[in-house]
């Protein structure tokens, strides 16, 4: 007898056939520490002495995260990966669960939770009554100071990954927030990131970028044109296109092909609506290359 599947099910399938032989069960620890302080801005210290107001830094709140580490002593390489608009999802407990398996430290930060923030894909100003203001480069931070005072993690050799809005692209250019930070990341992974506002391309450290060319979220065409201009600096971006792939290529609970109808796109007009799909083989590939770079510049 032969078996017939329709696309959505054999993608099912097939995304089982390649997670189970790659992903045994992972034991993550969870784990709290504070987000980074960051100073006031020159300006906004004049603007308050103006008004007889002394600006003082603020403390970092309290976040959570989920460790895991591979066995042995160490000191091991680490990758502090940051979620998306969604929040935390499984998938990124699989690519924690690849990374430790690959001799990395994985550290998953979770900044919604402590802010009382379930999402921000649909409403960006809910989360900004909320207190959560979007700019979390500090906790990226935090996360890298904690790291760092881990015996069995090597601190100059940690790396930055994040999917979606994460602050990946924010927290390594040069000259922007990293200026506030005497400890820095050695390389930086953004999967299907907002590259509109970072065109000029210069990085302080080794940037991969992975984005689908099909991706109506977040468009690949500003990520191809922040690459092309990083040629002139000392780092240029290493940028790969998948050419079939949608936004979130990587999560096997989207499905094939599923359209957010209240996704907040300022991509398009009206700005409402995303395309997302999951693409085995873009996927296949990503955990290929991202082995590859964090290889080559942790190691």
């Amino acid at each position: 007898m032969r078996l017939v599947l329709s696309c959505a099910a054999a993608a099912v399938l097939l995304s089982a056939f390649l997670l189970l032989p790659e992903t045994p069960s992972m034991a993550f620890e969870e784990v709290e520490f504070n987000s980074a302080s960051i100073p006031p801005t020159p300006f906004r210290v004049k603007q308050a002495r103006e008004k007889g107001i002394e600006l003082k830094t603020e403390p970092g709140i309290l976040l959570s995260g989920r460790l895991s580490k591979p066995a042995g002593d160490g000191p091991f390489p680490a990758v502090v990966l940051l979620h998306g608009c969604f929040g935390l999802r499984p998938y990124q407990d699989t690519w924690a669960t690849h990374l430790t398996k690959w001799g990395f430290v994985a550290l998953q930060v979770d900044y919604f939770r402590p802010r009382g923030v379930e999402q921000t894909c649909s409403d960006l100003q809910h989360a900004f009554v909320r207190g959560y203001g979007g700019d979390n480069v500090a906790d990226a931070h935090g996360a890298l100071s904690y790291l760092s005072g881990l015996e069995f993690v090597a601190n100059d050799r940690v790396a930055l990954m994040g999917w979606g809005d994460s602050p990946v692209l924010r927290a390594m250019h040069r000259g922007g927030q990293e200026r506030f930070f005497d400890r820095k990341f050695a390389a930086g992974i953004a999967l299907y990131p907002p590259c509109k506002r970072m065109d000029g391309g210069d990085f302080y450290a080794p940037l991969l970028v992975l984005v689908g060319a099909k991706d109506d979220w977040r468009s690949a065409a500003p990520c191809e044109s922040m690459a092309e201009r990083s040629r002139v600096h000392a780092l240029p971006v290493v940028l790969k296109v998948y050419p079939s792939a949608y936004h979130a290529f990587d999560d096997p609970s989207v499905g094939e092909k599923w359209y957010f109808d209240e996704a907040q796109n300022l991509s398009k007009m009206p700005t409402r609506g995303a395309t997302l799909g999951y693409d085995p083989d873009a996927y296949e590939d990503a955990l290929v290359t991202v082995h590859a770079f964090l290889t080559e510049h942790l190691r």
